[in-house]
């Protein structure tokens, strides 16, 4: 089982709230998401860091990147097997799993999954974990 590690900037704060003051304009959203929006968007819509951004409270800043409250830069997540975790990254991750099933977000993400018949559902499912991890 593949697991994001070296989240520092999620993990150190686990009282980190995803949500966008404001949507930026420009950014890659998902194919599957209609350019007429029947609702603001929402993490999941989002395919790159710039998207991110406002959901972790950051600031994009004139190079492009992402910079967040704590000082740090928004960057890609590194993919490990679980097995490859260190005792720090493993308990990061089993917390923050737990905090997904705490809230209902885990579940809920588990139903849906469970209702597509598609494979790319299951890619779906993943990616949406992998953002809220």
């Amino acid at each position: 089982m593949a697991v994001r590690a070296n989240l520092p900037f999620i993990a150190s704060q686990p009282q980190l709230k995803l949500h966008a003051a404001t949507i930026l304009r420009n950014h890659q959203f998902s194919p599957a998401v209609p350019r007429q929006f029947s609702s603001a968007p929402s993490v999941y819509d989002c395919l790159d860091l710039q998207c991110l951004c406002p959901y972790f409270e950051g600031n994009l800043v004139p190079d492009g990147r992402c910079l967040l409250r704590n000082g740090q830069i928004l960057q890609r997540a590194v993919r490990k097997e679980i097995r490859m975790l260190n005792v720090d990254e493993r308990e990061r991750f089993f917390n923050a799993i737990q905090q997904l099933k705490t809230s209902g977000e885990y579940d809920r993400l588990a139903n849906l999954h469970r209702s597509v018949r598609m494979p790319e559902g299951f890619f779906n499912f993943l990616a949406k974990i992998q953002i809220l991890i």
